[in-house]
């Protein structure tokens, strides 16, 4: 939801670029060791990779559509106990 977001100011001209920097210290979101449940209808691990496109997945138990129109590769970088990652949108890959 927040790259639909940040995808939503630069289209309407209010930003020039849309920078999303994550933190996170939960080493399974990144490195999991399976991927079940609902979390896991929109991927945030390490290398994982997205063309962008529509998502319907709940949060905080309702319902949310997130179109995204870019692509985004997920690259994690740990630092002491912390996971980082900076992202921004790429242009869909044909």
């Amino acid at each position: 939801m927040d790259l639909a977001i940040l995808e939503e100011y630069v289209s309407l001209g209010r930003a020039h670029r849309g920078v999303a920097l994550v933190m996170n210290d939960h080493e399974l979101f990144v490195k999991p060791k399976q991927k079940a449940g609902k979390c896991w209808n929109y991927d945030i691990s390490d290398g994982f990779h997205t063309d962008g496109g529509h998502f319907d997945t709940p949060i905080g138990g309702k319902e949310v559509a997130i179109d995204l129109g870019k692509a985004y590769s997920f690259n994690w970088t740990k630092f002491g106990g912390i996971w980082f990652m900076e992202l921004e949108g790429g242009t869909r890959h044909a």
